[in-house]
This record gives structure tokens, sequence and C-alpha cells, in this order.
């Protein structure tokens, strides 16, 4: 535990009561991961989709152990596959499941590009979410995207 104390908005010392805003400090030299997720276009009734996740490591060490992705597929959207360099998944029901024994070197990304096939319970969007996580990351404020994703009906 840290602490710390400064001035409020009063010239005074502060005292750490309900009305002081909490602040993050984070372990120097520890990794930050970070996911983003995009996809190219719309997708359409009866065909395939694909999400590109990038994870990142922003912070100033590699991760220790193995980074997991957990990716919460919604209603309409069935897995199919999912690859990347390095990386395993796997799927029960409608959750993904991808691990990497790492690590993720300082500044360095990797890619998982996770292909589902699109059902008519997706019309007319969904919002695909998914979560990075690592025992060594400190900061987990950057570790969960969503990707809303407008879908199709089926061509006549």
């Amino acid at each position: 535990t840290v602490w710390g104390w400064g001035e409020n908005g009063n010239g005074e010392l502060g005292d750490g009561t309900a009305g002081s805003t909490p602040v993050q400090v984070i372990q120097p030299g520890s990794p930050d991961l970070a996911i983003a997720i995009r996809h190219d276009g719309d997708f359409t009734v009866g065909g395939q989709g694909v999400y590109t996740l990038t994870i990142s490591n922003t912070g100033l060490t590699p991760t220790s152990g193995a980074v997991t992705v957990t990716d919460t597929l919604p209603a309409g959207l069935t897995y199919v596959s999912g690859m990347g360099d390095g990386w395993t998944c796997f799927v029960a029901d409608q959750i993904v499941t991808c691990t990497n024994p790492g690590p993720i070197r300082p500044a360095a990304s990797s890619t998982i590009a996770l292909t589902v096939r699109v059902e008519p319970r997706a019309w007319p969007g969904v919002t695909n979410l998914a979560t990075v996580a690592n025992a060594s990351d400190r900061n987990i404020a950057n570790n969960t995207i969503g990707d809303p994703t407008v879908v199709l009906p089926r061509p006549l």
C-alpha cells in the first residue's frame, strides 16, 4: 500500500477523507498490457467475419507467465477459428480463450485473428467484448474493450 498527501483545492493539506479522489499507483518497471479490437466492414448474416485483437505491452518490462485473452462472443456469432503467432485458442459455449506462453516485451504487440460465423440472431448488430490478463500486469484499466459491429441481413 502506498499513501501520499498533497494540498487539496483550498491550499490545505488533504486528509484522505471521502471527498478525496483515489489515485492509482503503478509499480515502476511493471508490464502494462492493453487490448484493442477491430474488424473490417460490416458483417453479413450467413457469412463470416474476422475480429483482429491486438495485445500491446505499454509497460517497462516484459510480461511474466502466460498471457490470456478471453473473448465473450455475443449471441448470433459462432466461433470458427482463432490464430496468432504463439497463441492457442479454444471455445466453451460463447467464450473463446486464447493463451500465449509469453513473454510480450515492452513496446511489442501480438495479434490474434478471430473468425466467426454470423447467424441470424446477430442482426442488426452486436458488440464483441474481449479482455487480456497476465499476473504481472498491475494496470487493469486498459484490459477490456468492446467492438460494436453492424450486421447486415442475408442478401436476397
